[in-house]
């Protein structure tokens, strides 16, 4: 079976030089392009929900909490979104819905998501109208890109971290697409 070619590559060229200023040898080779239509691409060959050595939760959290956030980082999807399908439809998870997974009351979930969202590990977003709760990648990551979802949420955190030229381009593409999404704190 013959593979698809990836829309999103480009051509990278090596070019040799010799004295005179001619060229020797040209070697072309594939490269994924780092940011395209579907985002950035912040953690390259990564198709499954990762998490980083480099990146512990923060202290202000407990064991407890911790352990809460594992169960949790199962119903992380595409875009960094704790979403689950319902009847073929892909719907938010709620307060209800999380203090179901997590196996506890939804003031203990209340109380545990609003302290995610305090220290930056969870962000809140309203998407075309619909409350979305996100995880931030820095902790744990789906897939290998970063959405312009995820970075208008989280760029307080990503303007430290992704390169200056990444960081630009998100700036243009949000003032071309002015996306519908607005965060919540």
């Amino acid at each position: 079976m013959r593979k698809k070619p990836n829309q999103f590559t480009t051509t990278k060229q090596t070019r040799y030089i010799n004295e005179n200023g001619e060229y020797t040898n040209v070697y072309e080779e594939k490269v994924i392009e780092r940011y395209n239509e579907q985002g950035y691409l912040y953690k390259n060959r990564t198709k499954f929900l990762k998490d980083f050595l480099d990146e512990t939760y923060p202290s202000e959290l407990s064991w407890a909490d911790r352990g809460r956030l594992g169960r949790l980082e199962h119903e992380i999807k595409e875009n960094q979104l704790l979403v689950y399908e319902s009847n073929h439809v892909i719907k938010p998870h709620t307060i209800n819905s999380l203090s179901k997974i997590l196996e506890c009351s939804e003031r203990q979930t209340r109380t545990l998501v609003n302290k995610c969202k305090k220290i930056g590990v969870l962000g809140e977003a309203k998407i075309d109208g619909k409350r979305y709760y996100l995880f931030n990648p820095r902790y744990k990551l789906h897939g290998n890109r970063i959405s312009m979802i995820v970075w208008i949420v989280f760029q307080d955190y990503f303007k430290s971290t992704l390169p200056k030229y990444a960081y630009d381009y998100f700036l243009e593409d949000f003032e071309l697409r002015k996306p519908n999404v607005e965060v919540i704190k």
